[in-house]
C-alpha cells in the first residue's frame, strides 16, 4: 500500500480531509511505536508506506506501559484533535493497518496492547457516514468480546498460549 492509499483509507474512515488524516495517522503510529516493544515497533515500520515509516519506530526498545485512555490522549494532542475525534483516528488507522499489513505482523502488533483496547463499546462509531449499528461479527480475546473498529474482521487480535500450555 502507497502513503496516499493509506492515508486516503484513513480519510474516508474518518469522513475528513486528507491532512487531518495525516496528522492522526502519525500520530496514532508515533504513539503505537512507544507503546509496543522496540523490535516490533521497527517490524512494523519496515512494512508501512516510505513516507509513515519513521512514524512508527520506536525511541525506545523497551515499551511503555500506558493505558487507552493515555494513548488517546498523546494521540489528541499530538494531531491537535479532540478526544472523540483522536478515538476514531485511531480506529481507522487500526483498520487501515490491518489492511496493509500481513495478518502475522498485524496479530504481532496488536498482541502487546492492553485488553481494554478490545473491551470498546459494541456500536461502532459512525465513521463510514451510515449509523452507527451493533458488530454482528464480535470475536473473542482473552474470553473478552471484540467489537467495533477494533475487533471487526477476519483478523482480530490471536489468543496467547498459556504458560503452561507452551511448555508441553
Amino acid at each position: 500500500m502507497e502513503n496516499s492509499e493509506f492515508i486516503d483509507s484513513v480519510a474516508r474512515r474518518l469522513r475528513t480531509s486528507p491532512e487531518q488524516a495525516t496528522a492522526i495517522t502519525r500520530a496514532t503510529l508515533t504513539t503505537l511505536a512507544e507503546r509496543i516493544d522496540g523490535g516490533e515497533a521497527r517490524d512494523l515500520s519496515a512494512r508501512l508506506p516510505e513516507g509513515l515509516r519513521a512514524y512508527a519506530f520506536a525511541p525506545r526498545d523497551k515499551a511503555q506501559r500506558f493505558g487507552l485512555d493515555a494513548f488517546v490522549q498523546q494521540v489528541s494532542g499530538r494531531a491537535e484533535v479532540d478526544g472523540d475525534l483522536a478515538k476514531a483516528g485511531m480506529r481507522a488507522v487500526f483498520d487501515t493497518l490491518r489492511e496493509a499489513i500481513p495478518p502475522g505482523e498485524y496479530d504481532d502488533v496488536v498482541t502487546h496492547l492492553p485488553a481494554e483496547f478490545w473491551d470498546s463499546p459494541t456500536r461502532r462509531p459512525a465513521t463510514t457516514g451510515r449509523p452507527a449499528a451493533a458488530d454482528p461479527y464480535p470475536r473473542r480475546f482473552g474470553g473478552r468480546r471484540l467489537s467495533g473498529a477494533w475487533g471487526r474482521g477476519p483478523r482480530g487480535p490471536p489468543r496467547r498460549a498459556s504458560r503452561s500450555s507452551a511448555r508441553r
